[in-house]
């Protein structure tokens, strides 16, 4: 049994209990979770709540069996979860109808796994299924936008692994469906659609022995698959990866391959309904309307170092990352047009017809420089650009070019304490362009936000081998984005836009909690 209870200043309460039983082959576990947020901040002043009120209740029932009959996990999930927010009733002389924002989503899956190794007493053949069944509801309120989803869907995968002659060749092949029935709405629009995937993927591993070292030396994965997709046709993916070990602590991999993807374009933008703006499924300014959003496609490739060292005979680490995306095709979120005749504000969606690409450098440094004391540097660089309907290659909107990460952690020797601090950096995001809108509303829309940072901080103290508790703060300098959203003191202006929010609303947030376990605390 463990129970983790939890509290803070923005007036969150949860709970948390899990029930766990062991056995000989079989194992049970219940997770169950409930969580409540009951708050009236609005801390830059613009009357609209910094962060909605929620209220959720989660729980999964897990099974697991481990026997002669070979491996199986079956597990089952339900999700309720309600959020609402968005204008306050007492604004004075406003008497249009407040945005409100009420958001409900109901999720129940269920999903197994079974393998079984030496499968009809042979040795190296193994069996491995996995299944999945999921059924989501939405229902939200953007203001006057209505929006509401249902998708049920259906997966399956079977793989069987084998060898050639011997360990260092082994061949997997694995027949798969996918099957997705979506029922969706957007005001007055239908997006309706049906999608079945039958597909299958194979896989050939090579990997080289070696005496120098437990593990070989190198390893390469050459695969790819094939699939039949009801609407967008034929789709095949070529996938290749590698990894090639210099010594046990120097170590190189390098990955290239294809890749496609349904985009749920309402769905993953879900934060435009939050403005008056007018959703357009074509390119601009009167593009077809049967234009079909196709399925993205993209080609993939990258590579990374990591090196394990020692400095002063204590544990250090550094990797590099370096990847980079083209876009064969990609579906765009424009809302860089002009108003229409009418002041009307329109989002676009379509299909990208020129150069869309994303490159990204990681780089992280670990190190332990005193026994308990672990601390951590991580830096990010991204280039994502895209070439819109105007024929001009931009920057995507709300995108950090460069991220920052300084953790430092520390646990005294009897662990009876530990303190835990991290920095994160965020450094300028491009804001879309408002040009089009009458200066007065965007005059705090500066083209490019500022580099800010971001200051958590958490202690935590262990009373015998049963309880922790532990009180934290997040944001503690305060960093708050004052200006949020344009034309906040008319919601009904065809330019009222709450979809720009690029820091956080909240200044400080403290928060306390205990664990306890009957059982210990690991």
């Amino acid at each position: 049994m463990f129970v983790n209870v939890f509290s803070s200043t923005e007036g969150r309460g949860e709970v948390n209990v899990h029930l766990n039983k062991k056995g000989k082959t079989t194992h049970n576990g219940l997770l169950l979770h409930g969580s409540l947020v009951e708050n009236k901040w609005d801390m830059n002043g613009d009357q609209f709540k910094d962060s909605p009120n929620r209220q959720q209740l989660n729980g999964m029932y897990r099974w697991k069996y481990d026997g002669p009959a070979g491996c199986a996990q079956f597990n089952v999930q339900a999700l309720t979860d309600r959020r609402q927010s968005g204008q306050f009733q007492d604004i004075d002389g406003y008497t249009a109808p407040r945005f409100e924002i009420d958001q409900q989503n109901d999720r129940i899956e269920a999903w197994g796994k079974y393998g079984k190794e030496q499968l009809w007493g042979k040795q190296f053949l193994e069996l491995g299924n996995i299944i999945g069944a999921s059924w989501h509801r939405t229902r939200s309120q953007f203001g006057p936008n209505t929006y509401a989803a249902e998708q049920k869907s259906l997966y399956w995968q079977t793989l069987f692994q084998n060898i050639i002659r011997n360990t260092n060749h082994k061949i997997l092949v694995a027949p798969s469906i996918q099957y997705d029935d979506i029922q969706e709405s957007v005001n007055e629009g239908r997006l309706d659609r049906r999608e079945f995937v039958p597909g299958l993927m194979a896989e050939y591993t090579f990997s080289r022995p070696t005496a120098r070292m437990e593990i070989p030396d190198l390893v390469v994965v050459l695969g790819g698959r094939i699939d039949w997709n009801s609407r967008f046709g034929w789709q095949a993916t070529p996938r290749l990866s590698a990894k090639y070990n210099f010594t046990e602590k120097s170590i190189v991999r390098i990955s290239a391959g294809r890749g496609f993807r349904s985009p749920n374009v309402v769905a993953e933008n879900i934060s435009l309904l939050a403005s008056n703006r007018a959703f357009q499924f074509s390119r601009p300014p009167f593009g077809n309307p049967d234009e079909k959003l196709g399925a993205e496609e993209a080609w993939n490739y990258g590579v990374n170092y990591t090196q394990n060292f020692k400095i002063a005979q204590r544990d250090a680490s550094f990797s590099v990352d370096l990847y980079r995306t083209d876009f064969v095709r990609q579906v765009l979120v424009d809302v860089e047009q002009p108003p229409l005749a009418d002041s009307t504000m329109v989002v676009y969606f379509y299909n990208s017809e020129g150069n869309s690409f994303s490159n990204s450098v990681l780089l992280n440094f670990q190190y332990s420089p005193l026994p308990g004391l672990d601390v951590k540097f991580a830096f990010k660089w991204n280039d994502v650009r895209a070439e819109f309907a105007d024929g001009k290659l931009k920057t995507i909107p709300l995108v950090a070019q460069q991220r920052g990460l300084v953790s430092v952690d520390y646990s005294t020797p009897n662990k009876r304490w530990s303190f835990n601090t991290y920095v994160q950096i965020v450094g300028p995001q491009r804001l879309p362009d408002n040009s089009f809108l009458p200066h007065e509303l965007t005059h705090d829309f500066p083209p490019t936000t500022p580099t800010f940072a971001l200051l958590n901080a958490q202690v935590t103290r262990k009373f015998g081998s049963n309880i922790e508790l532990y009180a934290g703060c997040e944001n503690i300098t305060g960093y708050q984005q004052h200006h949020a959203i344009i034309s906040a003191d008319n919601p009904g202006s065809p330019f009222f836009n709450g979809s720009q929010v690029w820091a956080p609303m909240m200044r400080q947030v403290g928060y306390l909690g205990v664990r306890w376990s009957p059982s210990g605390l690991e």
